[in-house]
Order: C-alpha cells, then sequence, then structure tokens
C-alpha cells in the first residue's frame, strides 16, 4: 500500500513537472489572442513552426536579403502562412505568420543553438 502511495505521488509530482515545462513553452509562442487555450500537441507543434520561422528568419538575415520588410523594421510574413492552420494534422508545416522586431544583434552562438536544435528535430 505505502508502495502504491509513493509511486502515485511520484507520477503525479512527474505529471506537474511536465505541464510546467508545457506551460512554460506555450509562454514562449506568439499566438492571437495570447490566451487562447491550446492543447499539447498544439503547443509542440506551434513551437516546431516558430522554430522553422526564427531560423528561415536567422538565415535572411545572415544572406543580407532586405525584402518583405515594412517601413518599421518589421519582418512580415505574407497572409497565406500561418501558425493557426491545422496544428492537429501531421501534414502542418511551413512558417509561421508571424511580425517580428528584427534585430541584427543575435550572436553566432545563438544561431548556432538554433540550428542545432532545429537539424536534430528533423533527423527524428
Amino acid at each position: 500500500m505505502a508502495r502504491r502511495v509513493f509511486t502515485n505521488s511520484r507520477e503525479r509530482w512527474r505529471q506537474q513537472n511536465v505541464n510546467g515545462a508545457f506551460s512554460e513553452l506555450r509562454k514562449l509562442i506568439p499566438t492571437h489572442p495570447p490566451d487562447k487555450k491550446l492543447s499539447k500537441n498544439e503547443i509542440l507543434r506551434l513551437a516546431m513552426k516558430y522554430i522553422s520561422f526564427l531560423v528561415q528568419l536567422l538565415k535572411d538575415q545572415t544572406s543580407g536579403q532586405r525584402e518583405d520588410r515594412d517601413s518599421s523594421g518589421c519582418v512580415t510574413v505574407s497572409s497565406g502562412s500561418s501558425c493557426y492552420g491545422d496544428t492537429d494534422s501531421e501534414e502542418s508545416t511551413g512558417t509561421c505568420g508571424i511580425q517580428t522586431k528584427h534585430s541584427g544583434g543575435i550572436t553566432e552562438k545563438v544561431q548556432e543553438q538554433i540550428l542545432t536544435v532545429t537539424a536534430s528535430s528533423y533527423q527524428r
């Protein structure tokens, strides 16, 4: 009986940790509205899309491409690409339709980390 109580307690603690990690990841994903409830599956898929978008943004930045920018210095992605598509489908890929401030001060270390994370997720 004591073993079952301990096991249940440990599983409850583990599940709270997993849910906390999803909550933290959810805070990093831009959506509209910001407080929109997302399933764990949607959080993971949107995070993958957002990382891909950021990687593409870095590639564009390093290659010197300056297209699709408005006068405020934001990078604008066409309205046809969206983070809000069918996030539960396996076919849901592409870049997020996000506006983000373009900053030229991203270090090479951060770029390498993002590329490493993205490359490892594509190899799976």
